[in-house]
């Protein structure tokens, strides 16, 4: 057990890590590089999320005609969700409480 135990812990790191270095090679920041067959289509389907408009204090996206529960990050590394859908709030919900639960169970 201790052996397989072992070689698990070793090798799931390095699955992820090598799957990481893979999608960083072969996508680019949002999937620049990743062919869409439909691509022309869905771009005249596309919302501005650029548009200062959607974005509360530069950093809170709030688009009610997008149906994208997820976006890129305005700026940087990452993604960040829609707060105009109402599952977004139930997900921000559900982290805030195991943040809480986690502290209140530590103690």
């Amino acid at each position: 057990n201790l052996v397989l135990l072992t070689a698990i812990s070793f090798i799931t790191p390095v699955v992820i890590v090598l799957g990481v270095v893979w999608l960083s090679l072969t996508g680019r920041q949002g999937g620049g590089k990743i062919r869409n067959q439909q691509e022309d289509h869905e771009r005249s389907k596309e919302q501005p999320v650029n548009d200062d408009d959607y974005w509360k204090l530069g950093f809170i996206y709030f688009n009610a005609n997008d149906p994208s529960l997820t976006i890129e990050k305005r700026y940087g590394i990452g993604w960040t969700i829609n707060f105009a859908r109402p599952l977004s709030w139930v997900l921000l919900l559900f982290i805030i409480a195991i943040v809480v639960i986690s502290i209140v169970l530590s103690q």
